[in-house]
Formats: structure tokens, C-alpha cells, sequence
């Protein structure tokens, strides 16, 4: 986008130069008077192709920043939850298989646990490190319940 509206400054100034050359007067008055107002006009476009331009600038910068965030919840939040779970001695046991993904509206607890009391378990654990790490997301919690054999 910025680059659109820097093209359109070259074409602004010949439209300016041209309005110079077709209004002015055979008067050196006339040509200083017509010079001055497409001064004017030229600095009036030249000032709305930068306000285009840094308003471009600042929409793709929020949608970089909607990437960030998104990012952020895979390589930051996502390990800490899973760290969280397996320094648990309850939920760090061979029969229970958890698996955490986070994006930045959700986190999802999926895999097995051996009953019902570890499920919810689960959940509290990320919920208590989400807490501490100031996290927002919703915890979805499709955890199964598999009887040991």
C-alpha cells in the first residue's frame, strides 16, 4: 500500500507542473500568483499520499501483529503447558498419554488419562499455569477416559 501511494506523488507533480504551464499568465505577476497556488495543490496531494500511505502502514502492522500473537501461543505457551503437565507426578504416568496445542484464542488438552478425577486434573494444571503466565485463551479439554488394563 505504501508503495501504491508513493507512484501516485511522480504523477501528482507532472499534473502540477502541467496546471503551471497551461494557467499561467503572459504576466510575470500571473505566473508568480498561478505558481504559488499549484505549489499549494501539490503540497495538499503530496500530504494526502502520506497520510494513505501511513495509514496502510499501520493496517498491515496490526495484521503482523495478529500473527505474532498467534505465534507467540505455539512457541511460548504451548511448551510451558506441557511442561506443566508432565512435572505433574499425578498425570506424568506411563498410561496417560496428553497432548497440548494453543493458538491464541484456544488451548486444547487432548490424548487419554486413565479416569475421570486425572481429566479434570488436567485441566486444572493448565489452567493454573495459564494463569500464571497471564494467558486468556479458552481451555478446551477433549481428554478420554481409558481404562487401564
Amino acid at each position: 500500500m505504501k508503495m501504491n501511494a508513493l507512484k501516485t506523488l511522480p504523477l501528482t507533480l507532472l499534473v502540477a507542473m502541467m496546471l503551471v504551464g497551461a494557467g499561467c499568465e503572459n504576466s510575470a505577476k500571473g505566473l508568480e500568483k498561478d505558481t504559488e497556488q499549484n505549489a499549494q495543490g501539490v503540497s495538499k496531494a503530496t500530504d494526502k499520499a502520506i497520510d494513505g500511505a501511513t495509514g496502510a502502514a499501520s493496517n498491515a502492522g496490526e495484521g503482523v501483529s495478529d500473527a505474532a500473537a498467534n505465534v507467540g501461543a505455539a512457541t511460548i505457551l504451548t511448551p510451558r503447558l506441557k511442561n506443566a503437565v508432565t512435572a505433574d507426578a499425578q498425570l506424568n504416568e506411563r498410561r496417560n498419554l496428553i497432548n497440548i496445542d494453543s493458538t491464541d484464542e484456544t488451548v486444547t488438552i487432548r490424548g487419554h488419562v486413565m479416569n475421570q478425577e486425572l481429566k479434570a486434573h488436567a485441566e486444572d494444571v493448565v489452567k493454573k499455569e495459564m494463569k500464571q503466565a497471564e494467558a486468556k485463551q479458552r481451555v478446551i479439554n477433549e481428554l478420554e477416559i481409558v481404562a487401564a488394563p
